[in-house]
């Protein structure tokens, strides 16, 4: 039994143009949120959770989320990300076109991620987030209810058909190429491991973690 239950629950359904809004995200969450009160009174631990809705669930403030809130989690605590709201990709930068096949980059939409000097939270950089999480040995659990594909929809009683996507991030990767510079040696002995039959797990974090930490302006 945990003792103490960390969660931070993001729900986006009022997106600024030009991503599509959506519907029943910040719903779904009040909902689990109201669940976990329900499991911890019953249950004999405590719940913290933190709640980002709409406006509030910027870049900032999820990473935030992360390393202001889930990373208090310590041994027997329960760490859980839960994210609603629209998935997309982004171009990945060459030096990790051997990790995606597709030389793209799966990514959560926060609110601001299309507004000028903001982008989406690459899968790279939620691995990393997860990572520091761990590092106190909380048990972590991360549920994605989103998606990126083209081809997606979900019927509306009310208006029939809505796609349901988000456009592919293209400016992510420009900034995301001018922080490899530095990683680039590390990269290549990964990726000379991993031909060499080695393991090549560690490729994700050199990339990961100073793109983490960057903050630069979009293009």
């Amino acid at each position: 039994m945990p003792k103490t239950f960390y969660a931070l629950l993001v729900g986006i359904d009022r997106y600024r143009a030009p991503v599509p809004a959506l519907n029943g995200c910040v719903n779904d969450i009040e909902v689990v949120a109201a669940l976990f009160q329900e499991l911890g009174a019953d249950g004999g631990f405590s719940i913290d959770l933190r709640t980002l809705k709409d406006a509030e669930a910027t870049r900032a403030a999820v990473i935030a989320g992360f390393r202001d809130h889930l990373r208090r989690a310590g041994p027997e605590d329960v760490a859980l990300f839960y994210y609603s709201g629209h998935g997309s990709q982004e171009d990945a930068p060459p030096e990790l076109w051997h990790l995606e096949p597709d030389r793209l980059d799966e990514t959560l939409v926060c609110y601001d991620s299309r507004e000028e000097g903001s982008w989406d939270l690459a899968d790279k950089e939620l691995g990393a987030l997860i990572a520091q999480v761990a590092e106190r040995d909380a048990h972590v659990v991360a549920v994605l209810d989103c998606c990126h594909s083209g081809s997606g929809t979900r019927v509306s009683l009310d208006e029939g058909i809505a796609v349901r996507r988000a456009p592919t991030d293209r400016v992510g990767a420009r900034w995301i190429r001018s922080l490899m510079a530095p990683c680039r040696p590390k990269l290549r002995a990964v990726r000379n491991r991993a031909r060499a039959g080695a393991s090549c797990r560690a490729g994700s974090i050199y990339y990961s973690r100073p793109v983490v930490r960057a903050r630069r302006p979009r293009r």
